[in-house]
């Protein structure tokens, strides 16, 4: 993947946009393409050695697991807080967080691990989902 910033939708020799990428018609063959800020490697076409159920059922037991072990270590924090300083609403809360995390990343925290930051957003948002269950109900 490249390092240099392009503009959003700008062509390079080695990346095509998000909107190339999606109509590109090559198969199997690995395609880099950049939105603006990330760029991405994938393959497109079906390959028998991919099952994107199986990738699914895999990343989402891996977030499970950490979710738990970080309930296990915090407790219910996230759904329950304490609320010694803020009396905001659980899911406020957690959008501050969330935007906690994305203004960390946007502004580009060397100390930041990407993985860790994906992992944690996907995680703000599940608690997100939960919670919004949660008021439904």
């Amino acid at each position: 993947m490249t390092s240099s910033k392009r503009k959003k939708g700008e062509k390079t020799s080695d990346a095509l946009t998000m909107d190339d990428a999606m109509t590109n018609g090559a198969k199997g063959e690995p395609i880099k393409m950049d939105d603006g800020d990330l760029d991405w490697e994938f393959t497109t076409g079906s390959s028998n050695s991919f099952n994107f159920e199986s990738e699914l059922d895999i990343v989402l037991n891996d977030l499970k697991q950490t979710l738990m072990e970080k309930n296990r270590q915090y407790g219910n924090s996230a759904l329950d807080p304490v609320r010694i300083f803020s009396r905001a609403s659980t899911i406020e809360q957690l959008y501050v967080r969330i935007d906690d995390k994305l203004s960390r990343l946007k502004r580009g925290d060397s100390n930041l691990d990407p993985e860790d930051v994906f992992v944690d957003l996907f995680g703000y948002l599940a608690i997100l989902m939960i919670a919004r269950n949660k008021e439904k109900k």
